[in-house]
């Protein structure tokens, strides 16, 4: 439950920062990155 509300944060985030960047499309492919990197992370930490 935890972890599709954190993915769900994290889309909202991703799409609203791209409605409000508009043409900076590396700026959200970098964001988007770093935000799927972060769960990784995150869900690796979690299983250890």
């Amino acid at each position: 439950m935890k972890e599709r509300l954190i993915t769900g944060i994290a889309l909202i985030v991703v799409f609203g920062t791209a409605i409000l960047m508009g043409n900076q499309a590396l700026f959200l492919l970098l964001l988007a990155v770093v935000t799927i990197g972060a769960y990784e992370i995150y869900r690796l930490k979690k299983t250890r």
